[in-house]
Parts: structure tokens; sequence; C-alpha cells
């Protein structure tokens, strides 16, 4: 037993911030992707793959640097990330809806240190004019950086029971 205890310690220390971490480790479980640009790490996470409508359910976004320069990023307004929901028109994906809906458009600048994770916590709301029945993609974008776009996708069934 004790053997055990020490090793979900160690686990925990080397979830919690050491440097070094591979991509796949930023993860809880659920579902999600990975892509990279360059040195960046960009992923998403849900808890699932199905979602009624009016249930509320976590996103994570991460981003990794893994390259040896820093990333500066310029946000366009005070949300350093938007999750973006998507629908498949049956040539490609349709952008339907955009978080936050509101947001402060105040410009700010970060920046993610070689080998240094932000994770960014979101909760959706599955809302009425969300597509039921059909084929959605939940996407994560830094705000700011054109470029690496993370997603998964989900379906929503009618409402909760």
């Amino acid at each position: 037993m004790r053997c055990f205890t020490s090793l979900l310690v160690l686990l925990a220390a080397g979830l919690s911030g050491c440097k070094g971490r591979t991509a796949q480790e930023l993860w809880y479980s659920g579902e999600f992707d990975i892509v990279r640009s360059g040195g960046l790490v960009l992923g998403i996470e849900v808890s699932k793959r199905q979602f009624a409508v009016g249930e509320t359910f976590p996103v994570r976004i991460t981003a990794q640097n893994q390259g040896k320069d820093p990333i500066t990023i310029t946000a366009r307004s005070a949300s350093p990330v938007y999750v973006l929901i998507y629908r498949h028109d049956g040539i490609g994906w349709e952008e339907l809806l955009h978080y936050p809906k509101a947001e402060m458009m105040v410009v700010g600048t970060w920046t993610l240190a070689p080998g240094a994770a932000r994770r960014f916590p979101l909760n959706l709301t599955v809302e009425p004019n969300w597509p039921t029945g059909e084929r959605l993609r939940v996407a994560g974008v830094i705000n700011g950086l054109p470029g690496p776009e993370a997603g998964v996708e989900i379906t929503i069934t009618g409402r909760i029971p």
C-alpha cells in the first residue's frame, strides 16, 4: 500500500508543474485533440462526446511551449482563448458559435516561456439553438495567434431528463 501511495504522490508531482512534461501528460481523462505548430502544442479536452441541451460541460484548452524561444501572444481582447462550435455541412466545417460571447475589448499580451504550459478551463452550456443529432466540432484557439486549432467532435441529444 505504501508503494502505491508513493507512486500516486510521484505521479501528482509530475503532473502538477514539473518541466519536461509531454503533451500527453497535460491531459485528464476525456476526449481530446492535440496539434503542434512550431514549438507550440495546443490541446483541447472535453469530458465525453455526447451532451444534452441544457447540460453544462467543462472544456480545457492547454497551450505548451516545447520550443527553445518564448512565444509572445497579443490577444485582440481580454479573452486569451476562444472556443468555436462548428457544424459539418457536407463539404467542410462551418462556424456556428463563438465563445465567450461577450468580451471586453482590452488588448493583452502574454508570454509562454520555453517549457511552460498554461491551462484555460471554461464551462459551456449547450444552448437550445445547438443542432441535435449531428456531428459538431468543439475547437479551441489562442486569441491573437493565427494557425493552430485543436478540436473534438461531439453530438447533442435532446434535453436533460
